[in-house]
């Protein structure tokens, strides 16, 4: 293939071809050989594109072995293994950034980003060398993931197609930059890879939820921006400066991510993990109220103790609770969708604490409307509840 050709050259003698004329259609293989022949000379082996191939590749087999499902693993599964989840990114857990990019949603996800890596990585490696074009990559995957995080915050996303999607952007800049520099024949062989890669995303992204339009973009053009820093001229002088560069677009990029994050953060986590925790308070507090209920019924356990139980048991590890999600609600950073979710919980939680406060009151004065006050205090809760399972 000619992209992975490696030939001995002289870097500071191969000319420079984005300073080339158009060559007329009889030159153009000679071109095509010029140009790789410059590459490979700056260039002559490419390492990094393999590496991510068989670092995704091995995520891959790790997972199927575990017991991941090849074909279609859900989004509880991929975000357990590091996808990124709006409310557990934002809040903290950015690391998913990085690890997303080496999860895939099944078989055929994984295939189509690594061919496709496989078919244009090389070519952008060979133009922006070892260091640069790992750079771009890895910011073009976070920008994408960013970018993710922003256009669908409650989605779980995982793949490396936003980094690939980077490595065009990278291609993008080249070309914007230096239009001559790659013969049209190369960029032809490209093409079909391309087209294919653009419409399987496409409809993997409407097809799947937990793969959004937005880290294509965001990487595609994290690639650009990242990339046009980078894209000099295929010189022995520009080559021999390309440290600097990589430095400069390591810092300022990743600077500039780092201040989008901080932007985007938000308490969904956790409120998300107080609401995991409630779920467990929720069913102890309402057996042990159940029981209890049971007990006096019987005549196992008296009014007073019914009482007791009520405020330590009860009402105690209820008020707790509620208090905490208050404080999320009250002082936190949420999205929208949050909001609306931890006021209809509170609304919950509060009628039962009242109808149980209520309760306790009637008992210890042995006011009976009280009691059947309390009582309707609870079915209103039973409904409010319904309504926040979407039993209503």
């Amino acid at each position: 293939m000619v992209l992975g050709m490696s030939m001995d050259s002289n870097p500071s003698q191969a000319p420079d071809p984005s300073e080339s004329p158009d060559s007329p259609p009889a030159a153009a293989p000679d071109r095509v050989r010029q140009f790789m022949h410059t590459l490979a000379g700056f260039t002559p082996r490419v390492l990094v594109t393999p590496t991510l191939v068989g670092l995704n590749l091995a995520m891959f087999g790790v997972m199927v072995a575990s017991g991941v499902s090849p074909f279609s693993p859900t989004a509880e599964v991929v975000a357990r293994w590091g996808a990124t989840f709006g409310p557990f990114t934002a809040s903290g857990q950015w690391w998913r950034l990085f690890s997303a990019m080496f999860i895939h949603i099944g078989l055929l996800h994984v295939a189509m980003n690594m061919w496709v890596l496989w078919m244009v990585g090389p070519l952008v490696e060979r133009i922006l060398g070892h260091a640069g074009f790992g750079i771009v990559y890895l910011l073009s995957g976070v920008a994408g993931g960013l970018a993710s995080l922003w256009w669908s915050p409650m989605a779980v996303s995982a793949g490396a197609s936003g980094a690939v999607f980077g490595v065009y952007g990278v291609l993008l800049a080249f070309l914007v930059r230096k239009r001559r520099a790659i013969p049209l024949q190369v960029l032809r062989g490209l093409r079909s890879s391309t087209l294919v890669f653009v419409g399987f995303n496409l409809l993997f992204g409407l097809v799947h939820k937990g793969v959004d339009m937005g880290a294509h973009v965001g990487g595609l053009a994290g690639g650009f921006v990242f990339g046009l820093p980078l894209c000099h001229p295929l010189t022995a002088v520009a080559w021999s400066t390309r440290w600097r560069r990589n430095i400069l677009v390591l810092v300022l990029g990743g600077s500039m991510l780092a201040d989008i994050a901080f932007l985007l953060r938000n308490d969904g986590g956790h409120l998300q993990r107080e609401l995991e925790r409630f779920v467990q308070v929720e069913q102890r507090v309402v057996d042990r109220y159940n029981v209890a209920l049971r007990q006096v019924r019987e005549r196992k356990m008296s009014d007073g103790e019914l009482v007791r139980v009520l405020r330590s048991e009860v009402i105690g590890p209820w008020r707790a609770a509620r208090q905490r999600i208050e404080g999320i609600r009250k002082h936190g950073k949420l999205p929208a969708l949050y909001v609306r979710r931890a006021e209809r919980l509170l609304s919950y939680m509060r009628l039962r604490e009242q109808g149980w406060a209520l309760l306790c009151e009637a008992l210890v004065q042995q006011d009976r409307e009280k009691a059947d006050r309390a009582t309707r205090m609870q079915r209103r809760a039973e409904r409010a509840l319904k309504m926040i399972e979407g039993r209503q």
